[in-house]
């Protein structure tokens, strides 16, 4: 299973947006997936997800088509996170 497969089985089952807590995902997910699953779970957030509004650590994102690949990767002790603006924060409320 790749990133796209996985965006085509959410929108297929009427998944519009994922919630995430980012906080837990970037400390269970590389100790739950193999090295090749949280490749395709990085690749799927980067190039299938576009966030709508944030609140601490959660995340919505809308379930979006393919895109040209935009994020900027800063490094942390445990991890690396993506950024990347919709423009539409000032307008989102959780």
């Amino acid at each position: 299973m790749d990133a796209d497969s996985i965006a085509s089985e959410l929108r297929d089952e009427g998944v519009d947006y994922v919630a995430v807590n980012m906080a837990i995902s970037e400390i269970n997910m590389p100790e739950l997936l193999e090295s090749q699953g949280f490749s395709i779970w990085r690749d799927f957030t980067a190039r299938k997800l576009e966030p709508v509004v944030s609140e601490g650590p959660y995340v919505l994102f809308r379930l979006g088509e393919e895109k040209a690949l935009s994020i900027r990767l800063s490094s942390s002790p445990s991890s690396e996170m993506f950024s990347k603006s919709t423009g539409m924060e000032d307008k989102a409320s959780i």
